[in-house]
């Protein structure tokens, strides 16, 4: 956290660090959920917010810009956007979603002009790379029938199955997660030129740096996506008050970790 906020006091012409979509409130709102786990006990049912580190995310996101630069969706997603505030410094950033090999990095390879650094999202203590799972699954623990409900999730495994139903995402199957990375290094017979959101890019083969620069960044995952919708109701108010203003950082802390307090008792 520490890092992210020097390096936007260090660069005070980028107004929208991390691109159009990025205000303080949807910053916020991505970092608190990415580092819930940070902030509560869900075992316990206790809530630690009124805290430096808590403090110090308010700050940070009080960096950003107040409203969208652009109002409409359909502008929002064209990243060709992006890469024209990219190359004005007027953007440092930009949150990505990573899914597949050749397409995500090669997109945003374009999007900068050159190589990528993978940074993660800010947190106190750990890297903020965050696994998105496309889907979860689990059995009863009261099943009467736990082998072949695990036969069944099994299949969900197998490389057969990501060779018929994966797209745009990795799979946990390691032998197809290493048959879509080698897919990926391997020159294509012809350079495909194709576009995506309004940014031109060739399809071409990683090399053994980027490879390794990737499967780094899945390496350094350090949390599981998901929170409760109720806790981030309680903590969105709260901030919504230090961002019109009414409150300072510290108070919405208190007020914050108060409600938390209340919610993650009765939750438990």
């Amino acid at each position: 956290m520490d890092e992210f906020t020097t390096f936007l006091s260090e660069n005070p012409d980028a107004d929208i660090p991390l691109g159009v979509t990025s205000i303080k409130k949807d910053f916020f709102e991505q970092v608190i959920y990415f580092n819930m786990n940070d902030y509560v006990d869900w075992e316990l049912g206790t809530a630690d917010f009124d805290n430096a580190g808590f403090i110090s995310l308010l700050q940070a996101s009080e960096m950003l810009p107040m409203d969208y630069l652009y109002g409409s969706e359909e502008d929002w997603q064209d990243l060709s956007i992006s890469a024209e505030m990219i190359v004005a410094n007027r953007q440092l950033m930009l949150p990505i979603y990573f899914g597949d090999f050749n397409f995500s990095f090669l997109l945003n390879k374009a999007m900068f002009g050159g190589d990528l650094v993978f940074k993660g999202f800010p947190a106190e203590n750990r890297i903020g790379n965050m696994l998105y799972p496309q889907g979860e699954i689990a059995i009863n623990a009261e099943s009467e029938n736990k082998e072949a409900a695990w036969e069944f999730i099994r299949s969900f495994l197998k490389p057969e199955f990501a060779r018929r139903y994966i797209d745009f995402r990795l799979p946990l199957n390691k032998v197809s997660f290493n048959k879509l990375l080698d897919d990926a290094m391997t020159e294509p017979a012809y350079i495909q030129e194709v576009s995506m959101n309004g940014v031109p890019f060739e399809i071409v083969a990683l090399t053994e740096q980027e490879a390794d620069r990737i499967l780094e960044m899945l390496d350094r995952v350090s949390v599981m996506d998901g929170s409760e919708l109720g806790l981030l109701n309680i903590i969105n108010e709260g901030v919504s008050d230090f961002f019109s203003g009414r409150v300072t950082a510290e108070q919405a802390a208190r007020i914050i970790q108060n409600r938390a307090s209340i919610y993650m008792s009765e939750r438990n």
